[in-house]
């Protein structure tokens, strides 16, 4: 596919850059140049339309506010931009270009001759009398064009109305939203021409049944219990849905409880995955704990058994220590239902004698791998 691309520009004046005879110079005319081109190539329909105007401001090509110009082009780019997107922009003539005059020409009239005349007769000059002071006018302030707005629809599209100028690309642009989204939400494909009037998808918001879009899966909805279904379009089957959302045709079949072979229906809803929806938990509003997304079954709160208690004697036998069970506490106002659960009791520290006896132990098998280790070398340099 190829794009018609339309150029305006505001004037242009290159003849102090040294360039001899390819310089070349556009009066901007008080902005009618700007005016005539930007109509022009609006008038051309083209994909989109771009301004020919470099940084340099030796090539007099510049839109920045300047002390020749002030703002003026940049409220007049402001003005042609809103009318060529509203579509209400003129098409003014093209000035004419100033006369060239060649310093190499031969003049073909006489230099005027001298006819004496009467002399003057001395007349009485008036006095100069007071002259009002003109009153300056204001520019009119120059009121863009509004530009046309997606509306919503009550069935959770939103349409956008084609304007003078719209493309697929720029529109896609405009809204944030993908090139591929436009194309599936309107059944377009590259070939599509838009005419202006016409109304187009750009979006969705929440549908009638409250599902809603799932990014990046424009024919995919999301139900308000999380089920993710697949919307069937023209050319669908079960193999390209399977594909399209990185799945088996076995595990498509399985979730969607359809057959691998089913002949599917147009608008025809395939389940494709399930989001899963926090569930709310019930207890005190006013309890410390934090309810998680995560639904846990109820249960009741059982009291902690009573441990017996271990009367130690003062030997030489370290003591083990007793495992504490956890206990489940109310915690909460009276009318509170949460429970929490109470971290169990610090085990009792190990004596000293056993990390003494540990460490023996350590060192000895150490010095036992060593002896071994030397001995396999000995046998081996005493076969050599």
């Amino acid at each position: 596919y190829k794009y018609w691309v339309g150029t305006a520009m505001p004037g242009w004046n290159d003849t102090l850059l040294g360039r001899g005879d390819s310089s070349y110079s556009r009066d901007r005319a008080n902005g009618d140049f700007y005016r005539s081109t930007f109509g022009g190539a609006a008038a051309s329909a083209p994909d989109m339309l771009i301004i020919t105007s470099f940084n340099e401001w030796k090539e007099g090509s510049q839109l920045e506010p300047a002390v020749e110009y002030g703002n003026f082009y940049l409220q007049l780019t402001a003005e042609l931009s809103a009318a060529y997107k509203s579509g209400s922009i003129a098409v003014p003539p093209a000035p004419p270009p100033p006369p060239t005059v060649d310093p190499n020409a031969t003049p073909t009239t006489a230099p005027p001759t001298f006819t004496p005349g009467p002399s003057p007769t001395p007349t009485e000059t008036p006095l100069p009398t007071e002259t009002p002071t003109p009153t300056l006018t204001p520019s009119p302030t120059l009121t863009p064009t509004p530009i046309a707005s997606p509306t919503a629809q009550p069935d959770g599209r939103i349409l956008y109305t084609i304007q003078p100028g719209d493309t697929l690309i720029t529109l896609a642009d405009q809204f944030g939203v993908a090139l591929s989204d436009l194309y599936a939400f309107n059944n377009f494909d590259q070939t599509t021409l838009l005419s202006i009037g016409q109304q187009i998808i750009i979006g969705y918001s929440v549908l009638p049944d409250g599902s809603t879009l799932l990014p990046g899966f424009p024919n995919a909805r999301v139900k308000p219990d999380g089920t993710i279904v697949h919307v069937v379009q023209p050319g669908d089957t079960m193999l390209g849905i399977a594909a399209a959302y990185d799945m088996t045709l076995e595990e498509l079949a399985a979730v969607s409880e359809l057959a691998a072979d089913a002949i599917l229906q147009l608008g025809q809803e395939v389940v494709v995955g399930h989001r899963p929806v926090p569930e709310e938990v019930g207890g005190s509003s006013t309890s410390a704990v934090e309810v998680t997304e995560t639904a846990v079954p109820a249960t009741a709160t059982m009291a902690p058994s009573p441990t017996a208690t271990m009367t130690v004697i003062s030997t030489a036998v370290p003591v083990q220590p007793t495992a504490v069970p956890v206990a489940l506490s109310e915690i909460g106002g009276e009318d509170g239902g949460d429970t929490a659960v109470t971290a169990p009791a610090d085990p009792a520290p190990q004596p000293a004698n056993t990390d003494i006896v540990t460490l023996a132990v350590g060192i000895a098998l150490g010095v036992l791998g060593l002896m071994t280790l030397a001995g396999a070398a000995l046998l081996y340099l005493s076969k050599r």
